[in-house]
């Protein structure tokens, strides 16, 4: 009968047991399973060329004219890897752009035009009627005024020919109050420029507009923006696409804005038949000057970090840079950035997420790492 070991002596066995355990498995795997010891090392095998073709690096800061790529910031990717995952680029080809501002705005029922426009001709017309009959109402009243002092003309007659004198002038005033009111309408609602077209007879412009061979349009700008000074082109679309848009003409001014926008608005004027009444239309401003030079970059390209916007650049065979984009203007077709890269260099358009996955996952540290 053997005595039951001690409690250190247990744990020591214990500790011996499972120290040599490994040993004795590969002991065993070498001796008796050969093919699977070489399977097992195989596939260790595969592991490392794998992480050996993709890993990020922290590279030290480069000079600025090499780019100004931060630290951290470098990606290294083997070719077998850059296939599988699909990373494509774009050699970046330098353009022109001119800086643009967006509006919206609709297309204008113009028949309170139409009224004001009638009402005001027939005020205009019943003004030179009173106003003929108040200058024969006059010349009668000065002959009778004449032949009364002779004598020669009863009082009543007389003061018949006041009366009637004092209502004609009465129809004139009243005609001239009515032009008034309807021209102070026409600046409150529609502007000097409009008004002035309304109560032209010739005006070719209001022909254009009641015939529907133009549409009259309103557009208000956000909050704090104005119409350049020496305003170039107005595009518009009622599709809200860059790539859709119309030419348009600016107008004037309007004396009214849109209650969302809160910003200035503006008349402009378009050829174009298909627009509708009331149809609701985005406008492209051109600013005036000089365009700016830089590169268009499709949106694929673009990944977003930690609120900032970021591409990737091939620098070599393989390595790859993430660089910031500090401005970007939406085309429709793409994004034009002024500044950050460059003509000549090589954009990641498709992959771009993957290397920022993969930039940050070299960055954690091995937990073998001390």
């Amino acid at each position: 009968m053997v005595a039951e070991p001690a409690p250190d002596e247990k744990i020591s066995n214990t500790r011996q047991t499972f120290a040599h355990a490994p040993y004795r498995g590969v002991t065993a795997l070498m001796t008796g399973s050969r093919p699977l010891l070489l399977l097992l090392l195989l596939v260790l095998q595969g592991m490392n060329c794998s992480a050996s073709e993709m890993t990020a690096t922290a590279e030290p800061n480069p000079s600025p004219e090499a780019g100004g790529v931060n630290a951290q910031s470098l990606v290294t990717i083997g070719k077998q890897a850059r296939n599988r995952a699909g990373i494509r680029t774009l050699l970046l080809q330098p353009a022109d752009y001119l800086p643009e501002t967006s509006a919206y705005g609709e297309v204008l029922d113009i028949q309170p035009l139409l009224e004001l426009r009638s009402r005001y001709f027939s005020a205009l017309s019943e003004q030179r009627i009173a106003q003929a009959a108040l200058q024969l109402s006059a010349q009668n009243l000065k002959r009778l005024r004449s032949l009364f002092q002779a004598k020669a003309a009863a009082q009543k007659n007389y003061l018949q020919q006041k009366m009637q004198w004092q209502t004609d002038q009465a129809r004139v005033d009243a005609a001239s109050h009515q032009l008034d009111s309807i021209e102070q309408t026409l600046l409150l609602h529609w502007g000097e420029t409009l008004a002035s077209h309304v109560m032209d007879p010739d005006s070719k412009l209001f022909r254009d507009l009641a015939g529907l061979r133009r549409r009259l349009l309103l557009i208000t700008l956000t909050t704090n923006q104005t119409v350049p000074a020496n305003l170039s082109r107005i595009s518009i679309s009622p599709t809200g696409k860059r790539r859709h848009a119309m030419p348009a003409d600016y107008l004037a001014a309007s004396p009214r804005s849109n209650s969302l926008l809160q910003g200035n608005s503006y008349f402009i004027l378009c050829d174009n038949p298909a627009l509708q009444t009331n149809m609701h239309i985005t406008a492209w401003i051109t600013s005036p000057g000089p365009p700016l030079t830089g590169v268009i970059i499709p949106a694929s390209a673009l990944i977003r970090h930690l609120g900032q916007t970021y591409v990737y650049l091939q620098l070599g065979d393989g390595t790859f840079a993430r660089r910031a984009i500090p401005r970007l203007m939406n085309l429709g077709r793409g994004y034009f950035i002024p500044s950050g890269i460059g003509a000549g260099e090589q954009l990641v358009i498709a992959g771009a997420q993957l290397l920022l996955s993969e930039e940050f996952r070299g960055q954690i540290p091995d937990e073998d790492d001390d």
